[in-house]
């Protein structure tokens, strides 16, 4: 028996269609994961980027346990002395309901290379509107 090499030209991308109304952050954010580290392909292997196009539209609606939206805090800091800033939750997801999706499903890949590149096959969009109508999408 011969084994089969992938090459990175040989990898095909699917595109996925997500609608973030009414789920959890966490349980999409899961699933959005699964997809863009590829594992459940059968030509899967751990030096290639397996990663699918994956479209998240309604990220404004997206849901989080309602003792969460009052004690979640998302923390950035200057650098400088006193140069720390926290913003709540509710005030993120309104403001940037992008950034909210992306840091959660960026903690679940993988911290390499590759990793941070499959970040990159993530698109995310406030509302259902998205240039991707064209697109054939999986189901």
């Amino acid at each position: 028996m011969l084994t089969k090499f992938i090459s990175k030209k040989d990898v095909e991308r699917k595109w996925y269609l997500i609608d973030a109304k009414d789920k959890r952050l966490g349980d999409l954010s899961v699933d959005i994961a699964k997809l863009l580290i590829g594992k459940g392909k059968s030509t899967y292997s751990s030096n290639l980027n397996f990663s699918d196009h994956v479209v998240l539209i309604n990220a404004k609606e997206i849901k989080i346990h309602d003792k969460k939206i009052d004690t979640k805090v998302y923390y950035s800091h200057s650098m400088y002395p006193g140069g720390l800033t926290t913003r709540p939750y509710s005030k993120m997801i309104q403001d940037n309901p992008d950034y909210v999706v992306r840091n959660s499903v960026k903690g679940m890949l993988p911290k390499t290379k590759i990793g941070a590149e499959m970040i990159n096959y993530l698109h995310i969009y406030a509302d259902d509107n998205h240039e991707y109508k064209s697109v054939k999408f999986e189901k």
